[in-house]
């Protein structure tokens, strides 16, 4: 079973007030009030899901883990809004605004072939989320967007993007329009 989450940010003392002392502790080495906001949460909705007791840690690349669990995470935030999935299975999300520009960045993640798969304005934006969720399913470090993940099919119909990551796995990220954001999952 996947569960997709996604919430506003609340101020940080209204997440703290819902925080258990390790996530209050964890967030202090943060200097930044941003993103201290950020970590507490998507640490709330993974301990309000799955029980304010189960253990939040990060594997060797970083990613967010429940330990002594078969329950899968993935979290994202922009700006305002964290997006979290649970799942029984290895799974990613990511989140962006629809307002942040791409163009100025796609040379660097798409390639004149996955340009052409759409011209919907939110084109860019569904790519890149599209990858940056691969990119966490994968769990390697240094992966290439633009050489080492390819888009290799899309569905507008069911908002679904084929990609092919380097080891030849084929996988579906379902990427959609949600109000003023672009959200995509795995899982």
């Amino acid at each position: 079973m996947v569960r997709l989450f996604i919430e506003p940010i609340a101020t940080e003392e209204a997440l703290r007030e819902g925080a258990t002392a390790e996530d209050k502790a964890f967030v202090e080495a943060f200097s930044s009030a941003h993103r201290r906001r950020e970590v507490l949460a998507w640490r709330n909705i993974v301990r309000r899901e799955l029980g304010g007791d189960c253990a939040i840690g990060y594997d060797e690349w970083g990613a967010p883990v429940v330990g002594n669990s078969d329950t899968h995470i993935s979290v994202s935030h922009c700006r305002d809004l964290v997006a979290v999935v649970i799942s029984d299975s290895p799974c990613a999300v990511d989140v962006e605004e629809r307002s942040r520009n791409f163009e100025g960045v796609s040379a660097r993640y798409m390639t004149d072939k996955e340009r052409a798969f759409s011209a919907d304005t939110d084109w860019l934006a569904k790519v890149w989320c599209a990858k940056e969720a691969l990119y966490k399913f994968y769990r390697r470090g240094n992966l290439d967007l633009k050489s080492e993940i390819s888009i290799v099919g899309y569905s507008p119909t069911s908002q679904l993007i084929e990609a092919q990551l380097p080891n030849g796995l084929h996988k579906e990220v379902k990427v959609e329009v949600r109000g003023e954001h672009i959200v995509a999952t795995i899982g």
